[in-house]
């Protein structure tokens, strides 16, 4: 039903027609809030997973770059100084040119730096591990790694034999007289994409709760205001007939 409209005169004349395309509009313009709502959530949605995922992709070749880096910078610096690379643990001298050939912040974030003979025998670590001093380099590797079989360059994606994946990558040190390898955990590079990742998931999950909400609110308004234009035009319509 139309209802008339309350104005007289030229105003009536002019404002009706609107009046009443917006009437006709309505019902679609109802329909139509759910529909925008549910796209704007699945464009929020879609947007996160994107800008999560290419930020995955950065801190992975990032920390592959990095690693490849340090290997070459820290065998650079070795090869420059003169120390000793004795089997039975890391000399005093190792040990103070291997303080200052890795740069600073570079044992951070689950990242390891060896240091082998020749024979690949792992006689220093930074951070210091004794655990895994004096040991072949491949009991850290794995003994099928291109990297320690056949003297591989470049950044390999592997599986430690503790069972965790890392970055690996080993330089080489002149006149084969050892090797650098660096080793970056996985747990290091993504922890902070992590907590990143927590909070993109809080973010959109409130947000299209909030959405809802206000959706069912006006919904429910709307249901509301129909009633009691019904009630009221009922209560007219009886106060007419007596």
């Amino acid at each position: 039903f139309r209802r008339d409209l309350a104005i007289g005169g030229h105003v009536r004349l002019l404002a009706e027609p609107a009046y009443c395309q917006f009437v006709k509009a309505e019902p679609i313009l109802k329909r139509s809030i759910p529909v925008l709502i549910v796209a704007f959530i699945s464009y929020l949605a879609i947007s996160k997973v994107v800008g999560v995922l290419e930020e995955y992709q950065l801190r992975h070749e990032h920390a592959r770059q990095e690693t490849a880096m340090l290997a070459a910078t820290i065998a650079a610096s070795l090869t420059r100084h003169d120390y000793g690379l004795a089997t039975d643990g890391p000399s005093a001298a190792l040990r103070a040119v291997l303080a200052d050939a890795v740069p600073p912040g570079a044992t951070s974030a689950d990242r390891l730096v060896l240091i082998a003979d020749a024979s690949g025998l792992v006689v220093a670590t930074a951070p210091q591990t004794p655990a895994w001093e004096r040991r072949p380099l491949t009991d850290i590797l794995g003994a099928a790694q291109p990297l320690t079989t056949f003297g591989a360059r470049g950044v390999m994606e592997i599986t430690l034999t503790t069972g965790d994946t890392a970055f690996a990558a080993v330089g080489h040190l002149e006149d084969k007289r050892g090797s650098v390898a660096v080793v970056q955990g996985f747990d290091g590079i993504f922890t902070d994409w992590r907590t990143s990742l927590g909070s993109h998931v809080m973010m959109f999950t409130f947000t299209a709760l909030i959405l809802l909400v206000l959706t069912y609110a006006y919904f429910a308004q709307v249901d509301r205001a129909l009633a009691t234009d019904a009630l009221h035009e009922d209560t007219t319509a009886r106060a007419e007939t007596a």
